[in-house]
């Protein structure tokens, strides 16, 4: 959904995140995938490809790379890849430690999404990426302990999953993300309380606040009607 991939149907009235799981509901029911798991919300938090579909999808994606070998979306894993001004999503590995930006990912200037899943990220190294990539709309990093004010620059951004992170605050800049509809901030066991003025962000779908252990929710907190606390 970050991306725009996710288009509701002419008659459809629902919301993208409805329409998301229409989408996937479909693909489930068409084994595409199996072993459903749900959270205690009943959200879907993870499932896998059915076997046969990921050995056709495996050769597709295989056939289809080198086909369009260069194209202008490709997912890069791991610090070692030598990044393009085509690519648009990076996707680095677990367990990496990130000191600084990769001197060869700043030619990525289109870059859209950024994830650093289980990647040990300096607060510099977020502040120099906010810097750099401003026109990001997905970013994830679960092992940042502080999230830089500036990051209320990247105006563009949708989606913020900062999710098992030993953060204790989120900075004001959070609220300056106009476009921002889903904030995933499930089991930051430190976070110590929301920005009070959380209420701005219009567009806002989804707070992820599983496990965290403030108690003091900003009081305009009700009147964001379209946002779902999971």
């Amino acid at each position: 959904m970050a991306q725009g991939y996710v288009e509701p149907l002419e008659e459809s009235l629902g919301m993208e995140e409805d329409v998301a799981d229409q989408y996937f509901l479909e693909l489930l029911r068409r084994n595409f995938f199996q072993d459903v798991k749900e959270n205690v919300t009943n959200n879907i938090i993870r499932c896998k490809m059915h076997d046969l579909v990921h050995d056709l999808v495996h050769d597709l994606v295989h056939d289809l790379a080198q086909h369009v070998a260069g194209g202008d979306s490709i997912v890069v894993e791991g610090t070692g890849a030598l990044f393009t001004n085509r690519i648009v999503h990076a996707n680095f590995c677990a367990g990496k430690m990130l000191n600084e930006v990769p001197q060869s990912l700043l030619v990525a200037r289109n870059l859209r999404s950024l994830l650093l899943r289980w990647c040990s990220t300096s607060t510099s190294t977020i502040k120099e990426l906010i810097l750099k990539f401003g026109s990001l709309r997905a970013l994830e990093s679960h092992r940042i302990e502080i999230v830089p004010d500036s990051i209320g620059r990247l105006r563009h951004l949708r989606h913020l999953n900062l999710s098992y992170s030993p953060i204790e605050f989120l900075p004001s800049g959070i609220t300056r993300l106009d476009n921002l509809k889903t904030l995933d901030v499930n089991y930051c066991e430190k976070l110590k309380e929301l920005p009070r003025d959380l209420i701005v962000l219009t567009n806002l779908r989804h707070l992820g606040i599983l496990d965290c252990p403030f108690t003091d929710i900003p009081l305009d907190f009700g009147k964001m009607k379209s946002t779902r606390a999971e």
